[in-house]
């Protein structure tokens, strides 16, 4: 029996071969479109770590004595300080509002915002963070000063702790209505500690005793 092969016939069959042959070799991946594997989140819970098990915070705080130092202090001088920046170049976080101007009310014995640009024209001390004018008897009859200064003057560690935590200890006046934050110190170590700035040597602040 002769079999013979036409040759219109095996032309589109050869043509169908060659073309599945060329999508064998190209990869799955190309033949059906899929985009490649990015793997898995780093931020994958951990597999050991348990299900229902809300997270756990340990906060420890430290209220020792110590903590009613003051907190901006030179650590190289004992119960002096003379390091204030007078050129701006840092900050003192605290009570006060750094960028505002304080006055002292002598009546009410505080201190309280003020629309007066410093420096203002005070006769021992006049600077843009602190004016100081003394009577001829050497009472102190203005004070005046920036929030910043303030701030590097009385803050503790203890009030820093409590400004980040609760905002600060707060008391109110008797009918609710106002009230102040009052920063709590101790001095050096339960002793009246001396600050002064260089700009004004005769000029010296302590913590006032009860």
């Amino acid at each position: 029996m002769k079999t013979e092969f036409s040759t219109r016939t095996s032309s589109p069959l050869l043509v169908f071969l060659c073309i599945m042959n060329l999508f064998l070799c190209l990869s799955p991946m190309q033949v059906l479109g899929a985009a490649p594997f990015a793997g898995m989140g780093y931020c994958s819970v951990p597999p050991s770590g348990g299900s229902g098990v809300k997270a756990n915070l340990l906060l420890m705080i430290d209220n020792s004595a110590s903590m009613y130092d003051p907190a901006y202090a030179d650590p190289s001088t004992f119960c002096v300080d003379d390091g204030y920046d007078t050129k701006n170049t840092r900050g003192y976080p605290g009570y006060f509002e750094e960028e505002i101007t304080y006055a002292y009310d002598f009546t009410g014995e505080k201190f309280a915002p003020s629309s007066v640009k410093l420096p203002f024209g005070c006769n021992v001390i006049d600077k843009d963070y602190l004016c100081v004018s003394m009577s001829i008897d050497r009472k102190v009859v203005k004070f005046m000063g920036s929030g910043r200064f303030l701030n590097w003057l009385s803050m503790s560690k203890l009030d820093i702790e409590k400004q980040v935590l609760t905002g600060g200890k707060f008391i109110s006046t008797q009918d609710g209505s106002s009230g102040m934050l009052l920063p709590e110190t101790r001095g050096c170590q339960g002793r009246r500690y001396l600050k002064m700035v260089s700009e004004a040597p005769q000029l010296t602040f302590a913590v006032r005793g009860p």
